[in-house]
């Protein structure tokens, strides 16, 4: 059965009602956010069509499967004390990130979004190939993760990200206190067909400019009208 929540029954109420653009979406959420989070809400609220695997994940809520704080506990009780952090990370990591490569194999989105930790596993899936289009990211968390622990290469994934041709827009906040802002700077860096938008003063979640702004919206529109002009060109 598909990760994939029900698409058509979220009430969009609590957003200005808008003509819905004709795209197709696929959005991978953050730690602590899902298939029913405000992001996931908002982008159904904008596209016809918006897709979102549960990741079922978090920091503290033992509910999930993917809980941080529970493998971790899992670990230490079994004698795995080694890395516990960093070892927990990287086993939700490969989980996670097997759960967005099956559903990429049933879906041809428009344009992938992710968020923070699915800012994270968006970048593994375009350096693995298992996604090749256009990307809006919102405070990758992958550089963060790695410095918590994860033994994954991230020098390595952002060379084969730079290598994919994707075309990539980033927001982070500059006060972003969760990811720093200067590991989108390196990601930008490292990767030419990536663009920085900065946020300024903006935090990590960026509610107020992405969705109450609606400059998520925006950027999709913007970065698909750009994708067909290049192939115009060609």
């Amino acid at each position: 059965m598909s990760a994939c929540a029900d698409r058509t029954r979220v009430p969009v109420r609590e957003f200005t009602k808008v003509e819905r653009v004709p795209h197709a979406v696929y959005f991978m959420h953050g730690l602590e956010s899902g298939p029913r989070g405000r992001k996931t809400r908002y982008l159904r609220s904008r596209f016809s069509h918006v897709q979102c695997a549960d990741m079922n994940m978090s920091l503290l809520n033992l509910k999930r499967e993917h809980t941080i704080l529970g493998i971790a506990f899992r670990r230490v009780m079994t004698l795995q004390w080694r890395n516990v952090l960093g070892a927990t990370l990287e086993e939700i990591m490969m989980k996670t990130l097997a759960i967005q490569v099956a559903e990429l194999e049933n879906v041809q989105p428009d344009v992938l979004i992710g968020s923070s930790w699915g800012g994270a596993i968006a970048l593994v899936c375009i350096a693995k190939g298992h996604y090749k289009g256009p990307v809006v990211l919102v405070a990758p968390a992958l550089r963060r993760i790695c410095e918590l622990g994860a033994q994954i290469d991230w020098e390595e994934i952002y060379d084969a990200v730079a290598k994919s041709g994707c075309q990539i827009v980033v927001y982070h906040g500059t006060a972003d206190n969760v990811i720093p802002f200067g590991h989108s700077e390196e990601l930008r860096e490292r990767c030419a067909n990536v663009t920085l938008v900065p946020v300024e003063g903006g935090d990590h979640r960026l509610d107020t400019p992405l969705v109450t702004g609606d400059v998520l919206r925006q950027a999709v529109v913007d970065l698909l009208a750009s994708k067909e002009g290049n192939q115009k060109d060609c």
